[in-house]
């Protein structure tokens, strides 16, 4: 059962190498979207666990691929693509609204490829990606709190923030944080980046 989801979860992935969103899993038919799109982390950890190599090939080809993608561009929250002619095109895309369930799979999916193959690579991903909730964000604003544990429930916008702090986004902004904090040389470095802020 494992190993079919698994090759459900393959089927949605795009493939072109030429494409920016070279490795994503999509979240639905040809739209991609931040909010708990796990796919990476799943096919990782499933692939692990019943010895499936192409699972977690998959997996490593999102992110090594797509979330280097999303570091670089500042994150985005959602696009929606063509294929034309054996490529693909964005038909729209934003980077807003950016929230913790969107950035806690990214974490994860990291933290997992660094636990199977050992590359600091992953980590230094994981831990870039992390930096968002310390300011490292459009907004250069801490969205987590580390006297309270709260998050804030988004970045709306390029100069706005919900200073909301609801159940959802305090959850995955701790689940993020604490998976940080379970991998030693990762909590090192997020250590010294929010030490130099």
């Amino acid at each position: 059962m494992i190993a079919r989801l698994g090759e459900g979860i393959m089927v949605i992935q795009i493939k072109d190498k030429t494409a920016e969103t070279y490795g994503a899993f999509l979240s639905w038919k040809n739209i991609w979207h931040a909010y708990g799109n796990s796919q990476a982390y799943a096919l990782l950890t499933a692939g692990q666990a019943i010895g499936n190599r192409d699972m977690m090939l998959a997996g490593f080809e999102e992110v090594d691929n797509f979330h280097k993608y999303l570091i670089d561009s500042g994150f985005i929250n959602w696009f929606s693509l063509k294929k034309e002619n054996g490529t693909y095109e964005f038909m729209g895309n934003d980077k807003f609204a950016q929230i913790a369930y969107g950035m806690r799979p990214l974490i994860y999916a990291n933290l997992k490829a660094y636990e199977i193959s050992r590359d600091d690579m992953y980590i230094e991903q994981a831990v870039e990606i992390s930096k968002w909730f310390f300011g490292k964000n459009p907004v250069n604003v801490n969205m987590y709190d580390e006297k309270t544990g709260r998050t804030f429930d988004g970045i709306d916008g390029a100069d706005k923030y919900n200073k909301n702090s609801g159940a959802e986004s305090t959850i995955e902004g701790l689940l993020s944080i604490l998976a940080i904090e379970q991998n030693k040389i990762a909590k090192e470095k997020l250590m010294k980046y929010i030490e130099k802020k």
